[in-house]
């Protein structure tokens, strides 16, 4: 059987096409999903550390004029 020499036929071509193609598609998904993961972590801590401090110390009011004699 005869071997091409030279550049590659069409389906040669497009065969190298669909790869390049496949490969760029799979890294900017896998960036995406890494950029996506590393930003709802983010979001979790500060929206975690947003939360105000819980007072346990007592349950009324203390300094509000209303509650004073």
């Amino acid at each position: 059987m005869m071997r091409r020499r030279g550049r590659p036929g069409l389906v040669g071509t497009m065969a190298r096409t669909a790869v390049v193609a496949g490969t760029a598609t799979a890294v900017v998904g896998g960036v995406s999903g890494r950029k996506a993961k590393k930003n709802q972590a983010s979001a979790d801590h500060s929206r975690q550390s947003t939360k105000p401090p819980l007072n346990l110390s007592s349950s009324w009011p203390t300094c509000s004029p209303r509650w004073t004699k």
